[in-house]
């Protein structure tokens, strides 16, 4: 007559090896979504800043064109729902260089754009 080999609580140790193993590959997958988004924020806000400073630019240049720009004056409208920009200008010979700061949450951009005088 053959024994039959019954295995007691062996299925609780397993099925706790898989909710560990499960736990872990979650953790790991719950951090590297994090890290995702934090990334995907901080690229959203760098281009915005990035944009502001081009329409700083864009704004000082067009005013410059009109006649309706005086050297020295710091442009710095109301902050847009992104964030904001300021343009500064230094006369050079002659010509005007502009320097234009786009802001946006915690990033910040600083472009330069040289206009002749008309």
């Amino acid at each position: 007559m053959q024994k039959k080999l019954i295995a007691k609580g062996f299925t609780l140790p397993l099925v706790m090896g898989f909710a560990t193993l499960f736990f872990i590959l979650f953790s790991a997958l719950h951090s590297n979504l994090e890290q995702a988004r934090t990334r995907l924020a901080r690229q959203k806000h760098q281009a915005a800043a990035h944009w502001l400073a081009v329409s700083g630019l864009d704004l000082a240049e067009t005013r410059i064109a009109k006649g309706t720009y005086r050297l020295g004056e710091v442009l710095a409208p109301p902050p847009f729902q992104q964030g904001r920009f300021v343009v500064t200008s230094q006369r050079q010979g002659g010509s005007v260089v502009f320097e234009s700061v786009g802001h946006a949450a915690n990033q910040k951009v600083v472009m330069t754009r040289t206009v002749a005088l008309p």
